[in-house]
């Protein structure tokens, strides 16, 4: 098996930005804040699919 990627997308309500930016350290892709349209979720995957 070679190098595999796997997006992953945080879905949250938190506005502290230290956690927010753990988050983003810890391997996250994207965070995406609640409440979300579903449409803004498509737009985050496209945009984390087409890095890959």
């Amino acid at each position: 098996m070679g190098n595999t990627y796997i997006p992953i997308l945080m879905v949250t309500s938190e506005h502290d930005a230290a956690r927010l930016s753990s988050g983003q350290q810890s391997g996250v892709s994207a965070i995406c804040d609640k409440p979300f349209e579903p449409q803004t979720v498509r737009e985050i995957l496209f945009r984390v699919l087409d890095e890959a």
